[in-house]
């Protein structure tokens, strides 16, 4: 460092203005001389923590690429390397963990992270010299302006690539390939050039972001809900318990029906975070005891002025265990019954709708369905029972039977595995005794779907009635995981 220490001001200038931002912060913290000769602001610590998270040691190891035209993520948020991904917040000066922030700071155009190769991604530092620094102050404002005009024609294409006229509705998906270059080779010069703007989730509340209701946050000033990242999620008590009890194998999920779409194997389910008014922590909103039994769901009902929800921890303090462990176990019955009845759904469709006796009308839409029952009765193959009991139970004895939902698994149990030999010697039957074109007449593609994935939904299924018998008989358990393992915590 004496080297450095002798040369000129101007050859040292020289130097620095072609380094990258975390070597400016390290060089000034060399000697003394380089300290107040570089003298970094605030500004430039800035730019060296944006650097740090593009540093895979330092939470960078997953850089997003959002397409614009049909924002489509990759990796998605389900991915494993999301779970250590950090983003810099530039007023608390931390790098935190990405649920600390809104969705637009870490997938907006300018607030995202920079592909490889692209200007931020590979940015010097914009240090300037005090004094006697003319020639160098040229140089660095010749740089900005060429950036800036490359920057506004990359986004005329951008825009257009994602948006605009070359996304014509007889555009074939074939010629996609081209658009999608076009827009990559825009978005590396104008990705990230926002970033210093970013804040994390408690830096906008103190700013008083959430002091009214925004597009991206509900609930009251002392206790806002921000909308946060769309997950999938085999079920909705994953979804409200993740890792309370372990998941069935990959090759053992079964396959969530579509009316429309493709049918997936995970339920794509908004996740909340929101601020405890009493211990000031961010937390997802299930710590809030706010659980969905149903997808689509709005919490903003149950975060009302004056009265916010507060934590698991905290809720657990004011109360007491008793009372706390009672409140837990009774919103987890719900969300598990609620699962258990959408298995119980899946599970029955086929046995249900092949009993329905509207499929014996001479209609065209139910023909395949009538043709398929007329063809398994002849051979005794249709159950004389659904999958719990009765064979099409009306509206009063289906809300009776919803009511005590999980009465006697074992019953449902024998059922359930009555019904499964049932469906092989069905499944058997089928493809031994028709051929591929009376097969693909007589089989619907959910039919097909349904006859395949009955194991599947059937141990789902038992892994659900499980979960229920634990809540209702050892509630003591939910407790200890809520407050020890804290799975809500970002």
């Amino acid at each position: 460092m004496a080297n450095l220490d002798l040369l000129l001001p101007e050859l040292l200038s020289s130097i620095v203005i072609n380094l990258d931002p975390i070597s400016v912060i390290s060089l000034s913290q060399t000697s003394r001389y380089l300290r107040l000769f570089i003298s970094p602001s605030h500004f430039h610590f800035a730019q060296r923590l944006l650097a740090l998270e593009l540093l895979p040691e330092h939470g960078g190891g997953v850089v997003p690429l959002f397409r614009g035209r049909d924002n489509r993520l990759t990796p998605p948020f389900e991915h494993q390397s999301w779970k250590n991904a950090k983003y810099a917040c530039c007023g608390c000066m931390r790098l935190r963990h990405h649920m600390w922030f809104g969705n637009h700071s870490i997938l907006g155009l300018g607030l995202r992270k920079p592909p490889p190769d692209s200007v931020e991604a590979t940015r010097l530092t914009d240090w300037v010299p005090d004094s006697d620094g003319m020639a160098t102050r040229r140089i660095l404002h010749a740089r900005r302006q060429a950036e800036a005009e490359s920057r506004a024609t990359a986004r005329m294409q951008y825009h257009r690539a994602s948006t605009g006229v070359y996304l014509s509705a007889s555009l074939a998906v074939d010629d996609m390939g081209p658009i999608d270059k076009r827009a990559e080779q825009a978005e590396k010069l104008i990705c990230g050039v926002d970033r210093i703007k970013r804040r994390c989730l408690e830096c906008r509340f103190n700013r008083g972001d959430w002091n009214r209701t925004t597009a991206d946050s509900y609930g009251t000033p002392e206790s806002p809900l921000v909308i946060s990242r769309k997950v999938g999620f085999l079920d909705l008590f994953e979804r409200c318990f993740p890792g309370f009890s372990p998941q069935l194998p990959q090759d053992q999920l079964p396959t969530l029906f579509r009316v429309m779409g493709t049918s997936k194997k995970h339920e794509k389910t908004t996740l909340h975070v929101a601020r405890c008014f009493l211990c000031h922590q961010w937390q997802e909103m299930a710590a809030f005891r706010i659980f969905p039994t149903y997808n689509h769901f709005r919490p903003s009902e149950q975060f009302t002025p004056g009265t916010p929800p507060a934590c698991n921890a905290c809720e657990f303090k004011c109360i007491g265990d008793k009372d706390f462990a009672e409140k837990v176990s009774d919103g987890a019955m719900k969300v598990a019954t609620a699962c258990l009845s959408s298995i119980q759904e899946r599970a029955e469709l086929g046995w249900r709708h092949l009993t329905y006796d509207y499929f014996e009308l001479e209609t065209g839409f139910h023909k395949h369905l009538r043709a398929m029952t007329q063809l398994l009765r002849s051979v005794e193959m249709l159950p004389k029972v659904t999958f719990f009991s009765g064979l099409v139970a009306g509206d009063e004895e289906r809300k009776e039977r919803e009511k005590k939902a999980v009465a006697d698994f074992r019953l449902s149990e024998d059922i359930l595995r009555a019904n499964q030999e049932r469906v092989v010697e069905v499944r058997k039957y089928l493809t031994e005794n028709l051929t591929d074109g009376e097969y693909a007449n007589l089989v619907s593609s959910w039919f097909e779907l349904w006859l395949n994935e009955y194991e599947r939904n059937a141990a789902a299924y038992n892994r659900m009635s499980k979960i229920i018998i634990t809540i209702r008989d050892s509630p003591e358990k939910l407790v200890n995981y809520l407050l020890h393992e804290a799975p809500y915590r970002i």
